[in-house]
């Protein structure tokens, strides 16, 4: 059930939902994140490609058992069903962390006045960045911008910024680790 209606991989991620029997899905989120650890890398969140469990409410609580079972947060304010749930609430009513806000950085406009904008709690800003090479520009369609954004973050001093406007930069182990303690 977790290929497409096609037979291969799924054309986006409604195809994948639509076909996605919410059992296998646990089975494969178990299945990776014990593969994970198996190869000696303890996973800091839980997240699926695409807001793929945000297509149906069945795989959304397949998501929280799972980031239960780990006891992982959850990356992302998901709105299921396309806004008809706000999930991010259905996620915090069964206890889980969910980040205050999340935005996208495209890497080209100022990020401390993006930093400046957010309210308070704990934000997270989600950065797509890669280095140059033949390989990304041939898989993706905005690699140049990946590459763009890597050399502008790489030349932001992140630690000045934070201070300015007293802000405490945090992990996803930090937060994995402050949800396995409370």
């Amino acid at each position: 059930s977790l290929l497409g209606g096609r037979g291969g991989f799924p054309i986006d991620a409604n195809d994948a939902a639509e076909h996605a029997d919410p059992d296998e899905v646990h089975r494969e989120f178990r299945a990776q994140i014990e593969r994970a650890v198996t190869l000696g890398i303890e996973p800091t969140f839980l997240s699926s490609h695409d807001d793929v469990v945000a297509r149906h409410l069945a795989l959304f609580d397949v998501f929280l058992d799972v980031a239960e079972e780990y006891r992982l947060p959850i990356r992302h304010g998901y709105t299921l069903a396309g806004g008809a749930l706000d999930a991010a609430r259905l996620a915090r009513q069964r206890g889980h962390f969910v980040p205050d806000a999340t935005l996208n950085w495209d890497g080209t406009t100022d990020l401390e006045s993006v930093i400046a904008t957010l309210p308070v709690g704990v934000s997270e800003i989600i950065v797509h960045v890669a280095p140059p090479s033949d390989e990304l520009r041939a898989v993706v369609s905005d690699a140049t911008l990946r590459e763009t954004t890597l050399a502008n973050l790489e030349s932001l001093r992140l630690n000045d910024i934070a201070n300015r406007h007293d802000i405490t930069l945090l992990g996803w182990s930090q937060i994995r680790d402050k949800v396995r303690n409370s």
